[in-house]
């Protein structure tokens, strides 16, 4: 989906972040915003929409370089912004910080947040709510089933089956 350049300051449950939509890519911008955390990150991709013969399952990795994440952000990128059935979370093992991107490509900034407002302010994005289009559609092709498989042989990930992921 494509949207303004926008941003929220949020306070969820007591938990404060910053909720983003972006024109471009999703991907690249949480490359961007990776330079705001430290390393090592845990990264996490969430099967939310399985296709057949998986089920819905969390995949986590450890102890991985900014290098890594963004090698990762770029050979799946296509993928990881064209198909609605994941999320994916970085999470810096060092502060805290933690960016997700959900299936609308939205990425939410936890931690580093005066950093991550200021990077944004100075790339032109707006400070106002993002909205989803309505009506809109999740692209879950099972055409991109195999690049799915190639995204979870990437790493030897750590696989933990949920069953409230939505």
């Amino acid at each position: 989906m494509t949207y303004k350049d926008c941003f929220v300051k949020q306070s969820i449950s007591g938990v404060n972040r910053i909720l983003i939509a972006n024109e471009g890519s999703s991907t690249e911008l949480m490359s961007n915003l990776l330079a705001f955390y430290a390393e090592p990150f845990k990264l996490a991709y969430l099967l939310v929409t399985p296709p057949e013969g998986f089920q819905p399952m969390k995949y986590e990795i450890e102890g991985l370089t900014t290098g890594e994440i963004n090698q990762f952000l770029i050979q799946f990128r296509a993928f990881l912004e064209g198909d609605a059935r994941h999320h994916i979370w970085v999470h810096s093992a060092v502060g805290g910080g933690t960016l997700i991107c959900d299936e609308h490509d939205w990425v939410y900034a936890y931690g580093a947040l005066d950093h991550v407002e200021t990077f944004l302010s100075r790339q032109g994005f707006a400070q106002e709510i993002p909205e989803i289009p309505f009506p809109h559609l999740h692209n879950e092709s099972s055409a991109n089933d195999p690049i799915m498989k190639d995204l979870l042989g990437h790493f030897d990930w750590k696989a933990h089956p949920v069953s409230n992921l939505g």
